[in-house]
């Protein structure tokens, strides 16, 4: 089976959750090809504002959310329709008075050289994703859709 390339797979805004100003979001990876293909690690995130990209700090591995794995799998995403999750976190607490930079869009390298999925998004309510100093928390490629509130 092949790795999944960028222009069989399309990504938005699935469920998200917050707490103590941090936010998660579940981005849905889903397979629009004729052939079903395999992610496997983390990807490679870059927020975007306008056609420009922001200040993006990834961090992968992190273990807020204890009933998710930071332990990479391989995922196989079945043909037309099939999905997959990746789960990522900021905080939306500004370190002054100035507002969180908010994106419009988000970059998604895909692993094992599947090229860059970019997909336009606004958050919670139509509002942009605003992480303040760009720092992401990113779990690995997951299969299906994940709950962020089980």
């Amino acid at each position: 089976m092949t790795v999944c390339q960028a222009t069989a797979i399309t990504g938005a805004l699935g469920q998200s959750n917050g707490a103590a100003g941090t936010i998660a979001y579940d981005v849905v990876l889903t397979n629009t090809g004729t052939q079903p293909c395999t992610l496997d690690g983390y990807p490679t995130l870059q927020l975007v504002a306008n056609g420009q990209d922001l200040s993006t700090d990834q961090m992968n591995g992190d273990n807020w959310l204890a009933f998710l794995s930071t332990t990479p799998e391989l995922v196989t995403i079945t043909a037309r329709g099939g999905q997959a999750s990746i789960v990522l976190l900021y905080s939306d607490v500004p370190g002054g008075t100035a507002a969180c930079p908010g994106a419009t869009q988000l970059e998604i390298g895909l692993p094992g050289g599947g090229g860059t999925v970019t997909s336009s998004f606004t958050g919670a309510n139509g509002y942009p994703i605003a992480p303040c100093s760009g720092s992401l928390r990113v779990y690995p490629i997951m299969a299906g859709v994940v709950d962020l509130n089980p």
